[in-house]
């Protein structure tokens, strides 16, 4: 029986996969709050009342973060949950 050499990275790939199964690896959660569309409302569909660019989130997970998006015009209640359910927020 011919035994095969296992690459390193497969192993690596095997460990992070493991890690992120069991919830050992940690990623920051970031709030981005959308903006009011008065600024881009000819590129967007009819039905659009907010936004949030693709540079914010894609600068956040090139960081290694998730995204929550962050609508306006909510009430008190869904601004406390969903900051509760991040590491930070931003504005911009």
């Amino acid at each position: 029986m011919v035994c095969k050499r296992i690459s390193p990275y497969f192993l690596l790939l095997f460990i992070y996969l493991m890690k992120v199964a069991a919830g050992l690896m940690e990623t920051p959660v970031i709030g981005i709050l959308s903006q009011e569309t008065y600024s881009v409302r000819d590129y967007l569909n009819e039905g659009y009342d907010s936004f949030i660019a693709a540079s914010y989130v894609k600068f956040v997970e090139s960081a290694g973060g998730r995204v929550i998006p962050i609508w306006i015009g909510q009430n008190d209640t869904y601004y406390k949950t969903v900051v509760n359910k991040t590491n930070g927020s931003s504005t911009k």
